[in-house]
């Protein structure tokens, strides 16, 4: 095998969009990794067309050019989000022990594998690190000096991880109503509208069960006070304008950056920047503004004994 090759394994998850699949393999290809575990569902009945976009999606991966090992995992029955990656990626664990997660629509530049190559490899075992992210949403960042800080955020557009991370991931939020109950996010943050919102939304989650397995994933992150690498400069571009729950619009597309790994400047502090995370917490917020304000407008309309009768409405509507 070329020595150019990528030694961490690739998990890809794709689905119906063969536009933005062609993107990240064509960014997979160029780091050609060793090993590719490629993981989808069956498309839904009752969506037209879907069927051929997911075969169309599936084809791609066929047209692998160089020397891999490639791993498919297709299943044959439509599955919701969190049960389609969460099976996914307990699959992926079951063969290798670390794995650098891309999605169908998070184009990573070309210095994002081996970036997390060499950060998986450096904190292997200091189980406090839970995770590296290729995204950086900090629009003014001259002031990081590093080639990397350590973040409380958990942001999955383009990320690595462990199987030692991966396996305290709980889908219920069982630890959540103690969490909340003794208070826990006002021992790690301190801005009192965030911890707020996101009391708001691992209620939601927690209530609803559903497919949100990124929140979940976060506060698991959190139950362990584990911390995730972010790279000084963005390394990953969301192309994707149609998920199931995007809402971080004006974040798409955003400008990659190669980062320079000839020489890593690592944090003095396995720690905290409050300053930068001063500045991630007033860009979040700025963001989920709406689904706030939407939270509170669905509590309203519940109390009111309103929200089953306009969600009846609107779904006979969109029929």
């Amino acid at each position: 095998m070329s020595e150019t090759q990528l030694g961490t394994a690739v998990a890809f998850f794709i689905f119906n969009r063969p536009d933005t699949t062609q993107r990240v393999f064509d960014a997979i290809r160029k780091a050609k990794p060793k090993q590719l575990f490629v993981i989808t569902v069956a498309p839904r009945n009752n969506i037209p067309g879907e069927a051929e976009k997911c075969a169309e999606a599936r084809k791609i991966i066929d047209t692998i050019d160089w020397n891999c090992e490639i791993y498919k995992n297709y299943s044959d029955k439509h599955l919701n989000i969190e049960v389609g990656f969460t099976r996914g990626m307990k699959w992926v664990f079951e063969h290798v022990e670390t794995a650098i997660i891309l999605e169908d629509d998070c184009v990573p530049d070309s210095s994002f594998f081996t970036f997390c190559n060499i950060m998986l490899d450096k904190y292997k075992d200091d189980t406090r690190i839970m995770m590296i992210s290729g995204t950086n949403l900090l629009f003014k960042d001259d002031f990081i000096e590093e080639t990397y800080y350590f973040s409380q955020f958990f942001s999955i557009w383009g990320w690595a991880t462990w199987k030692r991370a991966w396996t305290h991931y709980d889908g219920t939020m069982s630890k959540w109503p103690e969490f909340k109950k003794k208070k826990m996010l006002e021992s790690i943050y301190q801005n009192k509208l965030f911890i707020k919102y996101f009391e708001m939304c691992f209620d939601r989650v927690f209530e609803e069960n559903g497919d949100d397995w990124d929140y979940k994933w976060f506060f698991t992150g959190l139950c362990n006070r584990g911390l995730s690498i972010i790279p000084a400069k963005n390394l990953i571009s969301n192309i994707g304008i149609d998920g199931t729950h995007l809402q971080d619009v004006k974040y798409l597309n955003r400008a990659t950056s190669s980062i320079n790994l000839d020489f890593i400047k690592d944090p003095k502090f396995l720690a905290i920047d409050p300053r930068i995370e001063d500045k991630e917490i007033k860009i979040l917020l700025k963001n989920v503004r709406f689904s706030y304000f939407k939270y509170f407008i669905i509590k309203l309309l519940k109390f009111l004994h309103l929200f089953d009768r306009i969600e009846k409405l609107y779904l006979k509507y969109k029929s």
